[in-house]
């Protein structure tokens, strides 16, 4: 029997395996130390191969989450939540399944709440408003469906280099300096502020910036 002769489904199943056989043998110079490595010493051996000129600050604890890593460099400030979850993870619509089947905790929600916070610290307390990107990196799992979830992209650890790599210059070096001197010196073990408080700061400025500088009546007293 030719391969032309077998049947689509055949062939399609064929071709599914091979991209899976494939994925895994790609990773396989990042991952060849697995059995004695964490899965954070195979993301701080991959971001070891970052150009001079980014910063890499590990377990950053912002108000009530914990970051596992935050990369800022010449494409700006990454946040990223390692995933040591098995499985074929694939979109569907805003979630993201593992196994055709949603996970036990929304990791979506998880980061974006991730990276609201650290948005919160950058522009309260290192008075900068600069856009963040949540990235999921998968340690042992095989993503199915490209692209990004709310936002949120998705990639295996050999390309996590890649998905920093690819987005366009915003900073110099002078801003990567100054943003990583400001995070250091508001991370901590312990929340500083409470979360509820930093947002009525927050809608407390905003407030009095929309509101005309002539009508006093207007503006709202301080939290």
């Amino acid at each position: 029997m030719s391969l032309f002769t077998l049947p689509g489904t055949f062939i399609r199943y064929i071709i599914k395996k091979i991209k899976i056989l494939l994925s895994f043998a790609l990773a396989e110079p990042i991952q060849r130390n697995v059995d004695k490595l964490d899965e954070h010493s195979i993301v701080d051996e991959t971001l070891d191969k970052l150009p001079k000129g980014y910063v890499v600050l590990k377990n950053f604890f912002c108000l009530t989450q914990s970051i596992d890593y935050i990369v800022i460099g010449p494409p700006g400030i990454f946040a990223i939540c390692v995933m040591n979850h098995r499985g074929t993870m694939e979109k569907m619509g805003d979630d993201l399944l593992i196994n055709s089947r949603r996970p036990p905790k929304n990791f979506i929600t998880l980061i974006k709440r991730q990276m609201d916070e650290l948005h919160t610290v950058l522009l309260e307390k290192c008075e900068g408003d600069w856009p963040i990107s949540p990235i999921l990196c998968f340690i042992h799992a095989y993503i199915k469906t490209k692209g990004r979830i709310r936002g949120v992209a998705m990639t295996p650890v050999w390309g996590l280099l890649r998905e920093i790599n690819e987005k366009s210059v915003v900073f110099d070096e002078f801003d990567v300096k100054k943003i990583a001197r400001s995070l250091r010196k508001c991370n901590s073990s312990t929340p500083q502020l409470h979360p509820a408080h930093l947002i009525m700061v927050r809608k407390y400025k905003q407030h009095n910036e929309e509101a005309p500088k002539t009508n006093k009546k207007d503006r709202l007293d301080p939290p």
